[in-house]
């Protein structure tokens, strides 16, 4: 059952339709399409951005005035029926996450959203990021990304939405989380199981310990070959002795790696 209010009326006027749904159409970052059939009458619906609704609309002066209050557009067979203000919902752990990354990333920050631009601005203000850019559609954030890959830059993209897969796959590293579109979690990097934004922090954490264990290890295993194929060359160690540094070689690499979980969360 699909409900229509119309806007600008003195009198609400509501009209139910109870029909069969011939096709249904997304079109990522504008919106979706529909044909719905009922009592013999065919509507075509759409529901998305401003741009993506004024379309089809024959008279959109009464949409013009509600351009600054929705962002949701509503339109059946040519006629502007109303709209949507919906408003995202700040994740609790968002203000805190970009605090951390504000400290130990060098690089920038940035939002690129396809939100309108009194939204996005809203949102940066209230997490102290600088650059954003709003009205993006998904090819929009394709180029920004590539860009700044061409300037040598490594970029980490974090997304959950349909629209934010693209990008995820070609940012250096993509990362979603495990309640983000299918599409979004098939093209990135890393998933936060937790569907939390501390998640990213943790990532950091966990890499940068990762990436010095590797280290750590090959040291050891180099220090350990470099002193014993000589000594054993020069017959100054028996076959046991070096079998038993080989084995002590390994174990010592083997602990500094199960170390690692705890390494990480003691940084």
């Amino acid at each position: 059952m699909i409900i229509f209010r119309r806007a600008h009326l003195q009198e609400t006027v509501s009209e139910e339709l109870v029909g069969e749904l011939v096709s249904f159409q997304e079109i990522p970052g504008s919106g979706v399409e529909a044909q719905v059939v009922s009592s013999g009458h065919s509507y075509q619906i759409r529901v998305g951005s401003y741009e993506f609704t004024k379309e089809v609309i024959q008279d959109s002066k009464n949409m013009a005035v509600d351009a600054a209050l929705g962002n949701v557009f509503v339109a059946a067979n040519g006629e502007y029926f109303g709209y949507w203000l919906l408003e995202d919902r700040l994740r609790e752990e968002s203000y805190q996450t970009i605090q951390y990354l504000q400290k130990r990333v060098t690089q920038d920050i940035r939002i690129f959203s396809g939100d309108s631009q009194q939204v996005v601005s809203q949102i940066a203000a209230k997490l102290n990021i600088k650059d954003y850019m709003a009205n993006l559609k998904p090819q929009d954030k394709l180029q920004h990304v590539k860009r700044l890959m061409q300037s040598n830059k490594k970029v980490v993209m974090v997304g959950d939405g349909m629209n934010d897969s693209p990008v995820l796959a070609q940012a250096d590293v993509g990362i979603s989380l495990q309640v983000a579109s299918a599409l979004s979690i098939g093209n990135s990097d890393l998933v936060l199981l937790q569907n939390s934004l501390l998640g990213v922090g943790k990532a950091i954490r966990y890499s940068k310990v990762t990436s010095r264990v590797i280290k750590e290890n090959i040291i050891l295993s180099l220090c350990y070959n470099c002193i014993m194929l000589p000594l054993a060359a020069m017959g100054y160690m028996l076959p046991v002795l070096c079998a038993l540094f080989m084995t002590l070689s390994s174990l010592t690499v083997l602990a500094n790696t199960f170390l690692l979980s705890w390494r990480a969360r003691k940084k």
